[in-house]
């Protein structure tokens, strides 16, 4: 070792290394596990760190992928020569006092912009999308190819959308309701705020995004994914996977048969186990207390293995374990039990 500082004294006499450097090599070969610990410690934070700004760039991405979409469609809506446009229009268009029809083609995408009010959402057979406004409020639409763009005020606003339409993008401010029922497409929404939505019998993926809502989805063939800051969800009778993250929010599912994954601030979750359902549970609380019907659970089922239990975290495996169940909560309780079979 003294050979060692001996150099190290040398490299700085002759200005190899500056006296800083020089000073930190001596530390470390001095006490070398003390430097260990420090770089360890270094390293943990640093992990820490990355996991923060994957969430974030996560949270980034899915914003990215709306407004895409968006610009997508304002590209497909870009001006063309006036007469061209207007003849366009005219043959796509059909107006009336507070109602239009727009001819569409199949797989269309719809944007619906509105400032605030209720939007009752449905599905038919034609091959025409239907809007009519209570009030007689002037409503206005522009197509071009499959894109079309629907603007609405604050009235009651009800649009029927053809069956063959590829999906509905719905943005608003504030609303009252929002329902949409029998879609067999796609449907996004993004409202700052809701009093109340209802999700029924959507063949097709669904996206929520709000600051703060009440939301009740009842049938979803496709992926469910919901980012909330504050709010309440009831989802159940679900096909594909399931996703929740954000701030504050009370959740209920039920019925559910793809991946589970909730990342939340704080709330009160409430998780009913299906009978046939086959997954490896993960789930637990930083603050609050976790309560699982480990032996309901295991009544329901043929194969069933306790992995872990606490009073703030629960583990198993159920029929294998062929889904993934994460459920993470800062602040709150859970509740996990079977579904009552009749």
């Amino acid at each position: 070792m003294g050979d060692e500082r001996l150099s190290i004294l040398r490299m700085v006499a002759s200005g190899r290394i500056s006296p800083e450097e020089g000073k930190r090599l001596l530390e470390l070969i001095s006490d070398p596990l003390s430097e260990l610990e420090r770089l360890t410690s270094s390293l943990t934070a640093l992990i820490e760190q990355l996991d923060e700004i994957k969430n974030h760039l996560s949270q980034i991405r899915d914003g990215l992928i709306w407004h895409l979409s968006r610009l997508q469609a304002v590209k497909a809506l870009s001006p063309a020569p006036a007469e061209p446009k207007t003849r366009r229009r005219a043959k796509k268009v059909e107006r009336s006092k507070g109602k239009l029809m727009v001819k569409t083609p199949p797989g269309a995408i719809l944007f619906i912009e509105k400032s605030g009010g209720r939007v009752e959402i449905g599905s038919h057979d034609l091959e025409e999308l239907w809007a009519a406004a209570k009030g007689d409020e002037e409503l206005d639409a522009i197509c071009r190819g499959e894109f079309i763009e629907l603007t609405s005020g604050q009235s009651h606003l009800k649009v029927n959308v053809p069956a063959s339409a590829q999906a509905v993008n719905l943005s608003m401010e504030e609303a009252e309701l929002i329902t949409a029922q029998g879609l067999e497409c796609d449907l996004f929404i993004r409202v700052k705020a809701a009093e109340e939505i209802s999700i029924k019998s959507l063949k097709g993926e669904l996206s929520i995004r709000s600051n703060e809502c009440l939301a009740d989805i009842e049938g979803c063939s496709g992926e469910v994914k919901l980012g909330i800051q504050s709010g309440q969800v009831t989802a159940s009778d679900l096909e594909g996977g399931f996703t929740l993250k954000g701030g504050r929010c009370d959740l209920e599912l039920s019925g559910f048969k793809g991946d589970v994954y909730v990342a939340l601030e704080g709330g009160d979750i409430t998780l009913i186990v299906p009978r046939d359902y086959s997954c490896q549970l993960q789930a637990g609380v930083e603050e609050g207390v976790v309560k699982a019907d480990l032996e309901g659970i295991k009544g329901i089922s043929d194969r069933f293995e306790v992995v872990r239990q606490t009073p703030t975290s629960v583990e198993f495996i159920k029929e294998g374990g062929d889904r993934s169940v994460k459920i993470s909560v800062k602040s709150g309780t859970m509740t996990i039990k079977p579904e009552e079979v009749s």
